[in-house]
């Protein structure tokens, strides 16, 4: 669970910036503690998972897109959410080719009954010590996971990123297709989403 101190520290910091947390382009303005260059390699890792097998970010280049998100942690509130909804629409993302991982710093163990319990049709990746998450600059305050998105095209790059100030935050999974859309390509047999914005919703 977050502490209030930690959260009103994360509001203050919210607060205290003075524009947008994103561009007219979409690209991250601010809360990424280390923000990655797009269009260029994601950097490359591997983790086991829940189903107890090492996955690496390597193992989809030339296959299929990658949508990498990272979260605070299992069982949370706002996280069972996320994952429920990235489950019901897993569908959408599967017509366009584009492969879920999810990634935060709870076991394996734990990922397992989390995955198994929301019946889950994509992986969790353990992060147990934060390596990869301070790679991708989703290592946030007190060693807890931030929640942010990565989009990596089939060649492996990096083409679009996001990361929410505040952990109670999170993208809808419509302004995510609608990215993927027109990053990566709509679907071969179907509209592609409209949306103006990213749009957060909370919880």
């Amino acid at each position: 669970m977050f502490s209030r101190g930690m959260l009103e520290l994360e509001l203050f910091m919210r607060l205290m910036d003075n524009g947008p947390l994103w561009t007219e382009d979409w690209k991250v303005k601010r809360p990424l503690a280390v923000e990655l260059q797009l269009n260029e390699p994601a950097p490359d890792f591997t983790l086991p998972a829940d189903n107890n097998q090492e996955i690496s970010l390597g193992q989809f280049r030339g296959n299929a897109p990658v949508l990498l998100f990272f979260y605070p942690g299992d069982f949370t509130p706002v996280c069972t959410r996320e994952v429920c909804d990235f489950r019901d629409d897993f569908e959408k993302f599967e017509e366009r080719g584009v492969q879920i991982l999810g990634i935060s710093g709870d076991s394996v163990e734990k990922h397992r009954k989390f995955a198994d319990n929301c019946k889950l049709p994509f992986h969790l990746l353990s992060d147990e010590n934060l390596k990869v998450a301070s790679r991708y600059g989703a290592r946030g305050l007190l060693g807890i996971v931030r929640r942010a998105y990565y989009l990596i095209d089939r060649n492996g790059n990096l083409v679009w990123q996001h990361a929410e100030v505040l952990p109670i935050f999170r993208l809808p999974n419509r302004t995510i297709l609608q990215v993927i859309d027109r990053v990566i390509g709509p679907p071969p047999n179907g509209p592609s989403t409209q949306e103006p914005f990213p749009q957060t919703v909370n919880g």
